[in-house]
């Protein structure tokens, strides 16, 4: 892992997220858990049914006031637990996701986006579910250990490197079911992805970013007209995620509103043989065990 990064206070989560690169931690209380659950159904009234139908993100909305609210609500809550448990941390804006039931509720393979250089920083996904999580209604999969991987840039105008790989690497996933108000904290770098919900309801998700304390919160941007090797580096506000409208056209095509900085990164190429990937993985989890072997 970087040097420069934020940490677990608990010496056994942290142990855990070096190796895995994922830690179900805490469960917050039954009384914040009802609150949780009280302010999303405040704030998601009036969405449509097709909502429900499919995976929502929050942040994909438009409407500022929406995002800046819910924010802030959820933060009164879920603060102080981020407290008890990170040290060196400074957490981005939260939001809530809504995984629908069907088919379309699939959530692909995927790396989530760098928010940070990880040369010298990391940043992780904390994921709170407010109902059980369990295998028939999408809980998360991941292929622990994939986090020490070269990082390479991550964003909306930057091709996944493994997303094409799906069906080959499903046979690594292995699930992470949660009781509800479970803390599920992965690496951004860890390849994951959630499972159509083949149940009856939705499920709810309060999510957030972590980074460290002193780490420069970025956006990459490829333009491949300009370049099809190297990424450009902006530097974003901590509430980036707030001022976006339409949040995926944008991603896809138009260039950052931060400052852009003196500094590119190097593309990863798509890796085509899933078969020396999983033969990487399986090394890897091998030098990782001799490596700590006390």
């Amino acid at each position: 892992m970087p040097l420069n990064s934020w940490s677990f206070k608990n010496a056994a989560y942290q142990a855990k997220f070096r190796k895995d690169g994922i830690v179900s931690a805490i469960v917050i209380s039954k009384e914040d858990l009802e609150s949780l659950n009280g302010i999303f159904e405040a704030y998601h009234v009036a969405l449509d049914d097709s909502y429900f139908r499919r995976f929502h993100v929050g942040i994909h909305s438009n409407d500022i006031v929406y995002k800046t609210q819910l924010n802030k609500e959820i933060a009164g809550i879920m603060d102080p637990y981020c407290k008890e448990l990170f040290d060196n941390y400074r957490r981005l804006i939260y939001s809530v996701q809504i995984k629908g039931t069907g088919p379309g509720s699939e959530l692909a393979l995927h790396q989530d986006w760098s928010v940070v250089d990880e040369d010298i920083h990391n940043s992780a996904t904390v994921w709170i579910p407010l109902c059980d999580s369990f295998i028939s209604n999408g809980a998360i999969h991941a292929i622990p250990g994939t986090h020490r991987f070269k990082p390479y840039p991550r964003g909306g105008t930057i091709a996944g490197r493994y997303d094409h790989l799906h069906d080959q690497l499903l046979p690594l996933m292995e699930p992470f079911e949660c009781k509800a108000g479970t803390i599920l904290v992965f690496d951004s770098s860890l390849l994951h992805y959630s499972p159509a919900n083949l149940s009856n309801d939705y499920r709810v998700s309060v999510v957030t970013t972590i980074v460290p304390g002193n780490a420069q919160v970025i956006q990459y941007y490829n333009n491949p007209q300009v370049s099809k090797t190297k990424a450009e580096m902006y530097a974003m506000s901590d509430d980036f995620y707030l001022h976006f409208n339409n949040f995926l056209e944008v991603q896809a095509i138009q260039v950052p509103f931060g400052n852009k900085m003196n500094k590119e990164k190097t593309l990863g190429a798509r890796v085509v043989n899933s078969t020396l990937l999983k033969i990487k993985i399986i090394i890897d989890k091998y030098l990782f065990f001799v490596k700590n072997l006390k």
